[in-house]
């Protein structure tokens, strides 16, 4: 589902595409953008739940751990801010 790191257009191609992958891929990619931008659409999801109960909250919670140790530092940061956002439900 990968593929080596292109120009731009084509790393544009792979975050779309990664839009419809489990989050557990998403956020596990080799790909710090795919990774990144799981964190950012993760955060959104967090903010948007209607209620503490929510599904995609109880999800999203066991991704948390490797996801703040990412090891490229903007990843990291956007998991931070999504986990900030699970915290606030």
């Amino acid at each position: 589902s990968e593929k080596a790191m292109g120009d731009a257009d084509d790393v544009e191609r792979q975050i779309q595409e990664s839009k419809a992958w489990p989050w557990a891929e998403r956020v596990s990619s080799k790909v710090w953008k795919i990774r990144s931008e799981a964190y950012v659409d993760i955060a959104k999801a967090c903010s948007e739940a209607s209620s503490p109960d929510a599904e995609c909250l109880r999800e999203f919670a066991p991704l948390f751990k490797k996801a703040v140790e990412d090891t490229n530092a903007p990843a990291q940061e956007k998991a931070v801010e999504a986990l900030n956002s699970f915290l606030e439900k």
